[in-house]
């Protein structure tokens, strides 16, 4: 049984579970893209969706979602077995807070943390959880 890890990089997301292979995406397809309104793009690992003020965003060669509002999201396509989810960010504030949240099915979303970004950085942090999902199955995740 081989559970999945969700990984994103400033946005960018693996989700490690059982029958699938690792969702894994980078965000290096969107050539463009803003995202006031809750909007369907597709991407080499599925279909995400991205809202509230999301954008693309590109610095030093490393294409990323950009949160420039309150209420910017992001979700993954739907995975199942999630054992982790991990990305990468980065903050031009301090005291920014990050909803990580998970939705079975068409259930409620349930929030699972709140990353809080103490200082801005030019660099990249890494964000780990473990969220208990092992054997859960069609599981979304929003990172908002």
């Amino acid at each position: 049984m081989r559970m999945k890890k969700l990984y994103f990089l400033v946005a960018s997301c693996l989700v490690a579970g059982m029958a699938q292979a690792d969702l894994s995406e980078d965000f290096n397809s969107l050539s463009s893209g803003s995202w006031s309104a809750e909007t369907e793009v597709s991407l080499p690992s599925g279909t995400w969706t991205f809202g509230g003020g999301a954008l693309r965003n590109s610095s030093s060669n490393v294409v990323s979602i950009k949160f420039n509002s309150d209420g910017a999201y992001m979700i993954t396509p739907a995975t199942d077995s999630i054992a982790s989810i991990e990305f990468k960010y980065r903050s031009g504030g301090s005291k920014k807070q990050v909803e990580i949240a998970y939705q079975i099915g068409s259930g409620n979303w349930q929030a699972v943390d709140t990353l809080v970004i103490n200082s801005s950085s030019s660099a990249f942090s890494s964000y780990s959880l473990k969220p208990g999902l092992d054997s859960a199955l069609n599981v979304r995740v929003r990172i908002k």
